[in-house]
């Protein structure tokens, strides 16, 4: 990583490796100056160094709930929107998305929170790695410019698409086939959002 930090725009780490190993890439990364993506998964105690390196948290609505030490479960956008705040007030202003599973996501970037509903799936067969697909597509996405409330939406699409098939890595070359061969078809319904009935929601923070 030493040699090639300066070329890395993008890092996504999560709590899957020792978390001297996170601080110490994230570290790195940051002293290049890229940016910092944390996916807390599975949930444990996060370092306030690490809080301090990390640019970008992504969690399910059981990781923010334990981060900020909740008990009852979050059981709607609204309540995980109250719930991110409160936790970004403790942590400082960091962009924060929460998956919320069938109630789409919220996040917080600057001073806007932005909801989007989830996309319809017709039939959940496997949600093995859905989190890591949502995830990697997100970065990936931003990595090539995307905007980033299209590279919510288009992870969600990714995510959803994942969890109606048996097989983490069946998917995973299923759907970089799908994206690879319908690009235009798949942008097309991404610029839909910004016009159609799940059109992303964004509110400024008062």
């Amino acid at each position: 990583m030493d040699k090639q930090s300066s070329a890395i725009r993008y890092l996504v780490l999560q709590f899957e490796v020792p978390l001297d190993i996170v601080g110490y890439a994230f570290a790195k990364a940051k002293k290049f100056g890229s940016t910092t993506v944390l996916n807390p998964s599975p949930m444990r105690p996060i370092p306030n160094k690490l809080i301090e390196q990390t640019d970008i948290f992504v969690l399910n609505e059981l990781e923010l709930a334990q981060v900020v030490g909740l008990t009852n479960l979050i059981s709607s956008p609204e309540k995980a929107v109250k719930v991110a705040l409160l936790w970004r007030e403790r942590i400082g202003e960091k962009t924060i998305v929460v998956t919320l599973g069938e109630n789409g996501l919220v996040a917080i970037q600057g001073n806007q929170v932005i909801r989007q509903s989830a996309q319809k799936v017709a039939k959940v067969v496997d949600t093995t790695g859905a989190g890591d697909c949502f995830c990697g597509t997100f970065v990936a996405l931003l990595h090539k410019r995307y905007p980033f409330e299209e590279s919510l939406a288009f992870a969600q699409k990714a995510a959803a698409y994942s969890v109606q098939r048996k097989g983490q890595a069946y998917r995973s070359r299923n759907w970089e086939y799908s994206t690879s061969t319908k690009q235009k078809e798949a942008r097309h319904e991404n610029d839909s959002l910004e016009s159609g009935n799940r059109r992303p929601h964004r509110a400024n923070l008062v």
